[in-house]
């Protein structure tokens, strides 16, 4: 069971310093609390009579402060800056799991392990608080009625949330139901993280017709180094089987990759107005302090569309093209995935408000995997941590759907 409340409050404010500049400044207050809780089962020695304390009275308070100018320097010219200083406030009460005497039942209980571990957990300092400060740096540059570039720096800052925190736990039935990854791994959390701490580079290069409207490219690179990256340790194998126990740990990452996007019109005849759409996109993690490759980053994947328009008709062919996924996290055991080519159509029609919609996904019914489904575990014995085997989750298959769009 979880029970979780938040309150909070936001209050900002756009003043005006002059024609070219504006200042937003404002505070917001954040109040959340989390119970997650595991009621005893009677007719079960193991869990059983207490009630297991995943996070008991566990509190995140965010208090924030933030200020953003906005200026305009020339016709070619804009700039934004921006800082935000957070302060989070997290704790959470003392816990017990299913029981408080391992005399009762010491083999069961001496295989969980949760009376040491509770013991170690109360005694602890749980009161942690962050002091976050943000900072964005952006720059728009209009170069001519062709092309213009966004491009800038930020400073991001993420405190750990209170399952990476305050779950403390590494028996395999209670650590498996902390995670959030959908990996198939139990996780543990850890109370000496400190916050991420990400610094960004990017920018945006557009380059289009005059009209906006006949073509248009993006080139969209980034890269990210983060400080104290929420990443996990291997600590143990439970009962055999392909998955773990995981510990939440800091170590430091990079980020980078590229975005693509492009947009032309092909034709514009009596057989209606016709265009191609494209999407390219690569995305690269590495954890610096173990030279594995972080979890769940997409391979290079691309989208060719060709969009076609005739009075009350909207066409759209697609197809959807993934790579090998080869550079997986050999830490977590993630599961390597094969490349997959997809067809999708769709058209709609459009009287006054109303729009009906028809399509179908996967037209031909490619068989495939999910380069970031994490790991199947929707069948089997789910309670216990090894009670499935390890498999990639696979892509649905054909799909065909209908819509009604009303507006009104």
């Amino acid at each position: 069971d979880s029970e979780s409340n938040t309150k909070g409050l936001k209050a900002s404010a756009i003043i005006a310093l002059s024609e070219s500049s504006e200042i937003n400044i404002g505070a917001e207050l954040q109040k959340y609390t989390l119970d997650d809780y595991w009621p005893p089962n009677m007719a079960s020695m193991g869990m059983s009579p207490n009630t297991f304390w995943n996070i008991n009275n566990g509190t995140r308070d965010r208090y924030a402060l933030f200020a953003e100018l906005k200026q305009t320097h020339s016709a070619e010219w804009k700039t934004r800056l921006g800082a935000r200083y957070e302060r989070i406030d997290s704790n959470a009460d003392e816990i017990r799991g299913y029981t408080d005497n391992p005399n009762k039942a010491p083999g069961m209980w001496g295989l969980t392990n949760e009376v040491a571990e509770a013991a170690a957990f109360n005694a602890s300092d749980r009161s942690i608080t962050d002091d976050n400060l943000n900072l964005t740096a952006l720059a728009n540059y209009k170069a001519s009625d062709t092309f213009d570039m966004d491009f800038g720096l930020a400073r991001q800052v993420r405190s750990p949330n209170l399952y990476e925190r305050y779950t403390w736990s590494t028996w395999g039935m209670a650590a498996i139901m902390n995670n959030f990854y959908g990996d198939g791994h139990g996780y543990v959390g850890n109370l000496d993280l400190k916050p991420e701490t990400a610094y960004t580079l990017s920018t945006n290069m557009n380059w289009h017709s005059a009209d906006n409207k006949t073509w248009d490219i993006q080139v969209m690179p980034y890269i990210s180094h983060v400080d104290n990256y929420i990443d996990t340790q291997f600590i143990k194998n439970y009962m055999g089987g392909d998955f773990g126990v995981y510990k939440y740990v800091n170590e430091s990452a990079r980020i980078y990759g590229i975005d693509i996007a492009t947009k032309s019109q092909l034709a514009e005849n009596t057989l209606g107005t016709w265009s191609l759409k494209t999407k390219v996109n690569y995305t690269r993690g590495v954890n610096l302090d173990t030279d594995d490759n972080l979890y769940n980053m997409m391979p290079l994947n691309a989208t060719i569309g060709i969009e076609h328009q005739l009075n009350r008709w909207n066409n759209m062919i697609e197809v959807v093209m993934v790579t090998d996924k080869t550079e997986v996290s050999e830490n977590r055991k993630e599961l390597k995935t094969a490349g997959y080519s997809l067809v999708n159509l769709t058209t709609s029609y459009t009287i006054k408000n109303i729009r009906l919609d028809l399509g179908v996904d996967n037209v031909f019914n490619v068989a495939y995997d999910l380069p970031t489904g994490g790991a199947y575990t929707g069948e089997g014995g789910t309670m216990k941590i090894n009670g499935v085997p390890l498999m990639s989750v696979p892509g649905i298959g054909r799909s065909i759907y209908a819509g009604f769009n009303l507006k009104f």
